[in-house]
């Protein structure tokens, strides 16, 4: 399913453009793979909510996002 909708994540990273210091929240953030493509801007803060247990554990196993765990609320 990712795979599949990478163009689409791609066409919003582009028109979120984040900058340093932005902070951006993710409503319904599924997998995390835009938090996670948010995540390589350097100083971006990120948050996201999403209903489903499963997908915040999924999320939170991603390992950009472990790694930026300082700048991600979930």
């Amino acid at each position: 399913m990712e795979l599949a909708n990478l163009p689409a994540y791609r066409r919003a990273l582009a028109l979120i453009a984040p900058q340093a210091n932005q902070a951006i929240l993710e409503i319904g953030f599924g997998t995390g793979k835009l938090l996670e493509l948010l995540s390589d801007t350097p100083g971006v803060r990120l948050a996201g909510v999403d209903p489903t247990h499963a997908m915040v554990k999924r999320a939170r196993s991603r390992r950009r996002l472990k790694a930026r765990r300082d700048r991600l609320d979930l």
